[in-house]
């Protein structure tokens, strides 16, 4: 009986995916551009056809001439890893630009990336990640921070990296909670803020960032700007190490055998 539902989903799914991809070759036939960039999709992911990146490829194309910045983005994208086509970075940059410059966050990222990791052009890198963040990008406001700190990127701007790691932490990262209150725990270039570092290590806790989870506890077992609380130390620890996190699994065993003694 499974056999047969899962077959019936099945072609139920395609049955459907193929009424979309004909949608949106009829919208794109009538001159709909977010219909012809959908139609680049549907090729590029086999949505009720054939997968063809080159056809998928010519549709991105002209959504892109109509100025879709999606289009531009994929264009770049499909360049820049050589989908069906000769790898060429220099393609790659012109559509991520056109992409970025359109206030397409993905290409501001991509672009950052693009100089980091392939043309190692650091002030590029910056300036892309800045972009990107300033379009709310997690991620790229996470690398401005990064690209702000690193000293092999460049002069270390600590103002900056506060400022970039915030941002990120308010869009929901983590990681980034986590770093801005390790900066506040330690007093290392900014002034040392118990209280900062607490509410932040909560909120990356509470975003599922298991080393904030372990880092909370750790404070609440040190007395670090608040009462020392054991049953909370461990309980945030155990949070972490179920998490991941190799210093919660360390402290929770270390905390664990002082309190049995």
């Amino acid at each position: 009986m499974k056999k047969i539902i899962g077959l019936v989903s099945l072609l139920l799914s395609i049955s459907i995916y193929a009424g979309e991809f004909e949608d949106d070759q009829k919208s794109c036939n009538d001159g709909n551009i977010t219909g012809c960039y959908n139609l680049g999709v549907d090729y590029a992911q086999g949505i009720g056809t054939t997968q063809d990146n080159v056809k998928a490829l010519k549709y991105y194309h002209i959504a892109c001439d109509k100025e879709h910045m999606a289009g531009c983005y994929n264009i770049g994208s499909t360049y820049l890893q050589g989908i069906e086509v000769n790898k060429d970075i220099e393609k790659a940059k012109v559509y991520l630009t056109k992409a970025c410059e359109g206030a397409f966050d993905l290409a501001c990222y991509g672009l950052g990336v693009l100089h980091l990791r392939i043309e190692k052009n650091y002030p590029k890198a910056k300036k892309h990640f800045t972009q990107s963040c300033q379009l709310e990008h997690v991620e790229g406001c996470r690398m401005a921070g990064i690209s702000h700190y690193d000293k092999s990127v460049g002069t270390r701007d600590i103002s900056k990296v506060v400022h970039f790691y915030t941002k990120a932490c308010e869009l929901g990262d983590g990681l980034s909670c986590n770093n801005i209150a390790s900066f506040y725990e330690i007093g290392k270039e900014v002034k040392e803020d118990y209280s900062k570092s607490l509410k932040l290590y909560q909120k990356a806790c509470d975003l599922n960032y298991a080393d904030g989870c372990s880092n909370l506890g750790t404070m609440y077992h040190f007395a670090q700007g608040t009462p020392k609380d054991d049953v909370k130390a461990l309980k945030l620890l155990k949070k972490g190490c179920d998490g991941g996190s190799a210093r919660g699994c360390k402290g929770y065993k270390i905390i664990s055998r002082k309190l049995l003694k």
